[in-house]
């Protein structure tokens, strides 16, 4: 490991935020359609299925927990070590976000565990740039980040093209539906934004219930577009990693976003309901319907 301000850390501290930074980061509300009014507990989960866990409230780590709605933004309290994180009052009906931004931490990773992350991660660039730099044997060092947001449907949840608008994340999946209108069988399109900016080639995993053997994975195209198959109804998570090399004082060899986004999707079929059209944004294809055979449908 190198200099820079984390060198000062003890290894007890490096080790447990290793250990942390080993799995994905998500916010898992304890309604994902709550009535105006309604109070949502704020659970914050490392993980997925029995291996997951839940992160008590650290405000040394937090750089942004808010609920947030267009200019709107209410900020999530909670009172430090709490688990749930945080609780919050949702004003109004729309569509709401959970935001949560966390401060910059630090990991080292044998050389094994680090080319072993890189390839479940789709960073297998990385690990190439590695060996180009001599660096294959080598801890990988790195500075992370996480960007995690959860969608709140609250009654009427028609808000035009505003869900499909970034809310600031420094890597951030963006849906370009509601996913109010769409169901099992459905595909979803999403883009991945860093700075503000499309991103291609991104790796996306989709897990549904907590389940990774049903999980899928696909890679943004160059206009950072990427379509998921949303072949379950119930709780969805979305999550990617986005790496580039540390610049700056750190001195870490790698620095890394990790983004994630949390919803439910209805689980029954159209059924002969009404299309809602207005969910739908500008330009954006409206979803076809499901065939009955369709693979994985509820």
């Amino acid at each position: 490991m190198s200099g820079g301000r984390w060198a000062a850390l003890p290894l007890v501290a490096i080790l447990a935020s290793t250990v942390a930074h080993a799995h994905d980061f998500w916010i898992d509300p304890s309604s994902y359609r709550p009535g105006a009014g309604a109070t949502v507990d704020v659970v914050l989960r490392l993980g997925h299925g029995p291996d997951a866990r839940t992160v008590a409230r650290d405000e040394t780590r937090i750089e942004r927990f808010e609920l947030a709605r267009g200019e709107r933004a209410v900020p999530i309290g909670g009172r430090a070590g709490a688990d749930p994180a945080g609780r919050v009052a949702v004003p109004a009906d729309g569509c709401w976000w959970i935001a949560y931004a966390g401060g910059r931490s630090f990991s080292a990773l044998s050389p094994a565990v680090f080319e072993d992350y890189l390839r479940r991660k789709g960073l297998e660039h990385i690990a190439a740039d590695r060996q180009v730099r001599g660096e294959g044997e080598r801890y990988g060092s790195e500075i992370y980040s996480r960007c995690a947001k959860a969608l709140l449907q609250v009654g009427d949840c028609d808000t035009g093209a505003q869900i499909a608008n970034p809310i600031g994340l420094t890597l951030e999946i963006v849906p370009d539906v509601d996913p109010a209108v769409l169901h099992p069988g459905d595909r979803f399109p999403v883009r991945i934004f860093f700075r503000g900016q499309p991103v291609g080639g991104v790796l996306l995993e989709a897990v549904p219930d907590g389940d990774r053997t049903r999980a899928t994975r696909a890679r943004t195209d160059t206009a950072g577009r990427v379509r998921v198959d949303l072949r379950h109804g119930g709780r969805w998570l979305l999550s990617a990693v986005h790496m580039e090399r540390a610049v700056g004082p750190e001195r870490a060899d790698w620095e890394s976003w990790w983004a994630s986004l949390s919803f439910e999707l209805h689980g029954a079929r159209w059924h002969g309901l009404r299309f809602d059209r207005r969910r739908v944004l500008p330009g954006v294809p409206v979803p076809t319907h499901p065939s009955v055979a369709s693979p994985g449908g509820g």
